[in-house]
């Protein structure tokens, strides 16, 4: 088994609700729910950091076709990432990556570059409080930039719960988002 490296298995439920065809027609709502961004990867660090460099991993995953037709996509979506993290001490870090992926939206299928910060503070040995910035520029299309905070409780030292919330800052991206999520980390 390599030191350096973990194996990752990540699925995400979605309900869409779609009230108005936008015509203004009394049509009733339609709602598509089930899994989509069923993912396999491994994150593998590069780097330990030392001083004021940071450590440096990377990430990679690949969608697979597989969850609800109308939010998957129409074949395995590759995706990359660098990931860099710099502690400032005990209880403050600073995160930041950059990759690119294949993405499927609405009925488009398409690559799209990715990036965020972020500033994560340690309240407790169980919880962690976090600010970040996340952004997406699709190809021809133009940038979504959001702000979210999150939190992080470490239930069990292989379970953690995560609650987050933000709001688009430009026009392209959501008003509002909201969500949680659930990590088990099994044992060796």
């Amino acid at each position: 088994m390599l030191k350096q490296a973990e194996l990752r298995v990540n699925a995400d439920y979605r309900r869409q609700r779609n009230e108005s065809d936008g015509l203004g027609s009394n049509l009733p709502f339609a709602e598509e729910k089930g899994f989509n961004n069923v993912r396999i990867g491994t994150k593998i660090s590069l780097f330990k950091g030392k001083g004021g460099l940071p450590k440096i991993g990377f990430i990679g995953n690949i969608t697979l076709p597989v969850g609800n037709e109308e939010f998957r996509p129409p074949h395995a979506a590759p995706e990359g990432r660098f990931v860099f993290n710099n502690k400032i001490s005990e209880k403050v870090e600073i995160q930041y990556n950059a990759g690119y992926r294949k993405r499927k939206e609405e009925e488009k299928y398409f690559g799209e570059a990715f990036y965020s910060a972020s500033a994560i503070l340690k309240l407790s040995e169980k919880l962690k409080y976090s600010v970040e910035f996340v952004g997406r520029k699709p190809k021809e299309a133009s940038a979504r930039n959001l702000l979210d905070t999150a939190l992080q409780y470490k239930v069990l030292p292989n379970l953690q719960l995560d609650a987050i919330a933000g709001t688009g800052l430009t026009d392209a991206a959501n008003d509002f988002f909201a969500g949680g999520g659930v990590t088990w980390r099994l044992p060796r």
